[in-house]
């Protein structure tokens, strides 16, 4: 047990502090493996699990958590970080890797591979990357709550396209 310098013992959040504030991140070193995308995909269901989002969402978060760890293992040649937070009903999803090469959305082509960045922006509501003093964050965000019909049917249109190239 840990105590501050007058011996007390620290407060601690309350269960219904801890709600209000959201859950606790998911803060995960994964290996610079072809397990990695793996590891991160079953971490973040188990998280997940314990909110209340539909499948539509978990399923969502996880092909871009797998997008972008791929991304990291591969062209950073990195041990990636996987961080994920919940504010103000968005999930937010980080990977931190060690390279200090930005990211590139390659153009359409029928080729195997490089489709991630394209795929990130088809069925996340918001992303972009940052330098770090270490390297680079590639971060997503999206809604905890089922989308508005609008965005489905984009979404919708998105993935059809994705899928016409990755077929021709």
């Amino acid at each position: 047990m840990t105590s501050d310098a007058d011996g007390r013992r620290p407060e601690t959040p309350s269960t219904s502090d801890r709600d209000m504030a959201g859950p606790l991140p998911l803060d995960l070193v994964l290996p610079r493996s072809a397990e990695a995308p793996g590891l991160a995909r079953q971490a973040l269901r188990g998280w997940l699990a314990g909110l209340a989002c539909t499948n539509g969402v978990v399923e969502d978060a996880v092909l871009v958590v797998s997008e972008v760890v791929t991304n990291a293992v591969v062209h950073a040649c990195s041990a990636p970080r996987l961080f994920v937070t919940v504010v103000d009903g968005r999930l937010r999803v980080e990977v931190h890797d060690t390279s200090r090469a930005r990211p590139v959305v390659r153009a359409a082509s029928t080729t195997v591979g490089g489709k991630g960045l394209r795929i990130l922006a088809s069925v996340t509501e918001a992303w972009g990357w940052s330098m770090t003093n270490s390297g680079k964050v590639v971060w997503t965000e999206q809604h905890l709550e089922a989308p508005s019909a609008h965005r489905v049917t984009l979404r919708s249109h998105r993935r059809d396209a994705l899928s016409r190239e990755r077929s021709s």
